[in-house]
């Protein structure tokens, strides 16, 4: 196989980013043009030979975590490392950004999600059950610990930022924790509002 190319995705991916986001085994999580527009979101496409193989994203949250929102591969190009050089670049920014944390959830009915899971992020805290998904085990480490079983695993590690670049990524993670302090300050607004409707 020829070399894999992670890069950050943006709106002109859309349309090969779609496809792979249906082939999630697990419900997706934001709009498309959420994803690929609000500093909230930090996405990455892998391309080989020119071609969009993978896609993964992550919703940056307060208090230096990350949780990832949708992670797939086709399934052409699986078990090649096309998952792991995604997450190694995705950690890559992440620590740059200043970020602790990485949270991931694996649908339990995909032994493979589980097996990278286990194998990327290592730390599996618990089972998430909904009377409407299929159950997913949640995994969450540091990045540190996530960055070296990469490393364990011989994962390429990503290219170097140049300074202009780290530049741009810090300025997107100021703006992501101002729009997700107003959004959280929004939703505990809208569940005091209808802690007061349920009380008359």
């Amino acid at each position: 196989m020829s070399q894999v190319k992670v890069r950050l995705a943006d709106w002109r991916d859309r349309e090969v980013i779609q496809p792979l986001r249906r082939m999630l085994k697990r419900p997706v999580d934001g709009g498309l043009y959420e994803l690929l527009n609000w500093p909230m979101y930090h996405a990455h496409v892998a391309l080989v030979d020119g071609n969009t193989v993978g896609f993964s994203a992550v919703a940056l949250h307060l208090g230096g975590v990350a949780d990832d929102v949708g992670t797939v591969v086709h399934p052409d190009y699986r078990r090649k490392g096309v998952g792991s050089e995604l997450r190694s670049t995705q950690v890559r920014d992440l620590i740059l950004m200043g970020l602790s944390h990485l949270y991931c959830a694996a649908p339990m009915d995909s032994p493979e999600a589980i097996k990278w899971c286990t194998e990327t992020i290592g730390n599996p805290l618990g089972t998430l059950d909904s009377a409407y998904l299929t159950p997913h085990m949640y995994y969450g480490n540091t990045l540190e610990a996530i960055e070296s079983n990469l490393q364990r695993r011989h994962v390429r590690p990503p290219f170097p930022l140049s300074e202009v670049n780290v530049e741009r990524l810090l300025h997107k993670f100021q703006r992501a924790i101002r729009e997700t302090a107003q959004l959280q300050a929004l939703g505990d607004f809208n569940m005091r509002k209808a802690h007061m409707r349920q009380e008359t």
